[in-house]
C-alpha cells in the first residue's frame, strides 16, 4: 500500500478469504473496526508505530500481539502463541504514540482510574477524538465517583458502561463555547449526577451504570445531554421498566430528533420529549393490526400514535393492491450500488457520460458516499418520507396527496437519497407523462441540518438517479422515449444549486394535480406550477433533430 495512506476504513477487506499478506506502510495512522474481518488466510501482519489507535484488528481471528522494532506484530490465533482475545489490550501499552500530550498528565494518570478510562476509550473512539479528549479534560468529579463506588463484585456496578456514558454526556468537557455562550458541561453533568446519587436510596451507582450499558461511544451530543439532564428522573424511571431505554435514546437521538417536526409545511423543529422516544421504540400500538399490516404499523408508529393515521395508511396500501399498479415505473428496480472504494471522480465521470450538466464543477467536492434508490411503491416507507426528509409529504402533512399518488398512481414514483448509514436523507416525487414524453419532479426535499456545500453531494446524487432512470426508461420505451425531465422550483431545498447549475425551463410541463389525491384538509397541488428547472435532456433526440435540420438545409441549397 502507498506511504501516503493514512486510514483503512471499517470493513475495508472484510471477507477477502484469499488474501494472504498485508503490508502496512509507515505513516498509516488509523485501522478501523473489522478492516480484515474473515481474512482467515492472513497469519500475521505488522502494525507500524505510526498507528495512533489500533481498533480491533483481531476481529476474533487474531489474538496475539508481539512488540517488534517495527511496531506490533499481530498474529493469528491458530499459531502456537494464542491467548484470549481480551489480552490484546494488555499487550498494547497505554498512551501509545501520544508524545504531544502533556507528560505530567500521563505520569499522573498511570496509576489511577483515569488509566483504565483511557484504555477503555482507546478501543472505542477514533484517534482524533482521543486527542481531543486528552486535551479537554476535567476528571475531578469522575475521580470522586470512582472512589465512592462499592468495590465488591456483587455491587452490580458496570464500570465500563459508566465510563462510556459519562464520556458521552460531556462530563469531561470543561468550559466550552456554544452559540456564543460559555457553558461548563463537566460541572453541569457532575452536579446533576451527584444530585441523583444523593437522592436515590437504592443502588444509585448501579442504576446509573446499567442505564448506559448499550451506549455507543459516539461522544458528546449537546442536544442529548441537555435532554438527559433536563429529564433525568423521568428517564431513570423509564429505564427501570425498559433497561436499554436511555442508551437507545442516545444511540438514535439524531435520527429521532431529525424527524421530530410539526406537521405543517414549514416543518418547524420541535423539542424532544420522553413520549416521543417511547412511541418510537415501542412499535405498533394500533388496534386491528394483522400479520399483513404489521410492517405498516411498525413504520407508522415511529411517527404517530393516531389510530386514524394508521387506518389511512392501510387504506392506501390496500388501494395499491386493488389497482394492481406496477411496483416500479420501470420494469426493474433501480438502486445505486456504491463500492466502498468508489470516489467522487468516478461518480462525476458517470454523470458526464450520461451528459448531465455541471458534473465537472462538482468533481472537487469530497464524497459523502451517498446513493440513490427508486423506492418501490409497496414499501411502507413511502407513507412517511416527509418525516424522514423534513417536508410535508406524509400521512399527517399538507403533502398527503403527493405521498398518496406516489403509491397508487402507475406513473408516479419516489426517488430517495441515502447516506452511508443507509438512512434516507432526501426525496423527490416523479410524474411521467408517457404520451407527451416528459417527466416532472415535484421538487427536491432534504432533511434539515445540511449545509449548502454538503448538499452539493445530495444534488449530484439526485442528478445521477434521474439520468439513470431516463436512460433505462428510453431503453424500455424506444417508440416513445422521454425528451426531457424538469423539477419544480417551489419549496425546493436545492434551489440554490438549481439556479447555479441548471437552465430554467421556459415552457412549464403540466403537473399531475396532487390535490386530487388529498384528503380534505390536505389538498396541496404541488410545487411545479410556477417555476421549473431542466434536470435532464435527451441529447440523442436533440442531436438527431439537428442532423435533420442540416439535411433539410443542404437540400434547400
Amino acid at each position: 500500500m502507498p506511504t501516503t495512506l493514512k486510514t483503512i476504513g471499517e470493513s475495508a477487506f472484510k471477507d477477502c478469504f484469499n488474501l494472504k499478506e498485508l503490508n502496512l506502510p509507515n505513516g498509516i495512522e488509523t485501522l478501523k473496526k473489522n478492516f480484515i474481518k474473515n481474512c482467515k488466510k492472513i497469519k500475521n501482519f505488522t502494525v507500524p508505530t505510526t498507528v495512533k489507535n489500533l481498533r480491533n484488528p483481531n476481529d476474533t481471528y487474531f489474538s496475539y500481539v508481539e512488540k517488534t522494532d517495527d511496531g506490533f506484530t499481530v498474529m493469528h490465533k491458530s499459531t502456537e502463541k494464542s491467548y484470549p482475545i481480551e489480552d490484546i489490550k494488555i499487550e498494547i501499552p497505554l498512551f501509545f504514540n501520544y508524545k504531544d500530550i502533556n507528560p505530567n498528565l500521563i505520569n499522573e494518570q498511570k496509576n489511577d482510574v483515569i488509566a483504565e478510562l483511557y484504555n477503555l476509550l482507546n478501543y472505542s473512539i477514533s484517534s482524533e477524538q482521543m486527542d481531543e479528549f486528552m486535551r479537554n479534560h476535567n476528571f475531578t468529579f469522575f475521580k470522586k465517583i470512582m472512589k465512592n463506588i462499592p468495590t465488591n463484585r456483587y455491587s452490580g456496578f458496570n464500570k465500563d458502561a459508566f465510563c462510556i456514558g459519562y464520556y458521552n454526556l460531556g462530563g469531561f468537557i470543561p468550559m466550552a463555547d456554544y452559540n456564543g455562550k460559555k457553558v461548563d458541561y463537566s460541572q453541569k453533568v457532575a452536579g446533576k449526577l451527584q444530585e441523583y446519587i444523593d437522592r436515590e436510596e437504592f443502588r444509585p451507582y448501579e442504576n446509573l451504570s446499567y442505564s448506559f450499558e448499550t451506549m455507543k461511544a459516539d461522544g458528546f451530543k449537546k442536544d442529548f445531554t441537555d435532554f438527559y439532564l433536563g429529564n433525568l428522573r423521568e428517564l431513570m424511571s423509564e429505564n427501570i421498566f425498559y433497561r436499554e431505554f436511555i442508551s437507545r435514546v442516545y444511540n438514535q437521538f439524531e435520527e429521532v430528533q431529525a424527524t421530530n417536526t410539526s406537521n405543517r409545511g414549514s416543518q418547524r423543529q420541535l423539542k424532544p420529549t420522553i413520549e416521543k422516544f417511547r412511541n418510537y421504540f415501542r412499535g405498533s400500538i394500533f388496534k386491528g393490526v394483522t400479520p399483513e399490516t404489521q410492517q405498516i404499523a411498525d413504520t407508522v408508529s415511529a411517527y404517530s400514535n393516531s389510530q386514524y393515521t394508521f387506518d389511512k395508511a392501510v387504506d392506501i396500501m390496500n388501494e395499491f393492491e386493488i389497482k394492481k399498479s406496477p411496483n416500479n415505473i420501470l420494469s426493474i428496480p433501480l438502486v445505486q450500488e456504491l463500492s466502498p472504494f468508489e470516489n467522487i471522480d468516478s461518480t462525476a465521470e458517470k454523470i458526464e457520460e450520461l451528459q448531465v450538466e455541471t458534473a465537472g464543477n462538482l468533481a472537487q467536492v469530497a464524497s459523502r458516499q451517498l446513493t440513490y434508490e427508486w423506492l418501490e411503491k409497496n414499501d411502507p416507507t413511502n407513507l412517511i418520507l416527509g418525516k424522514l426528509c423534513s417536508c410535508c409529504a406524509h400521512l399527517e402533512g399538507a403533502g398527503y396527496g403527493i405521498m398518496h399518488a406516489s403509491i397508487v398512481h402507475p406513473n408516479v414514483q419516489n426517488l430517495v437519497v441515502r447516506d452511508d448509514e443507509d438512512k434516507i436523507i432526501a426525496k423527490s416525487t416523479l410524474f411521467i407523462n408517457p404520451n407527451e414524453q416528459y417527466g416532472l419532479l415535484n421538487n427536491f426535499e432534504v432533511r434539515n441540518g445540511f449545509t449548502y456545500e454538503e448538499n452539493i453531494e445530495t444534488y449530484k446524487t439526485f442528478m445521477q438517479g434521474i439520468a439513470d432512470f431516463a436512460k433505462q426508461y428510453n431503453i424500455e420505451h424506444p417508440d416513445k422515449p422521454l425528451k426531457q425531465i424538469n423539477v419544480g422550483g417551489g419549496n425546493n431545498d436545492l434551489l440554490g444549486h438549481l439556479l447555479k447549475y441548471n437552465e430554467k425551463a421556459e415552457e412549464l410541463f403540466e403537473s399531475l394535480d396532487y390535490g386530487n389525491y388529498g384528503n380534505g384538509p390536505h389538498n396541496y397541488r404541488g410545487d411545479s406550477y410556477f417555476s421549473q428547472f431542466i434536470v435532464w435532456k435527451n441529447d440523442e433526440l436533440e442531436k438527431n433533430k439537428e442532423e435533420e435540420i442540416e439535411k433539410i438545409q443542404e437540400i434547400e441549397k
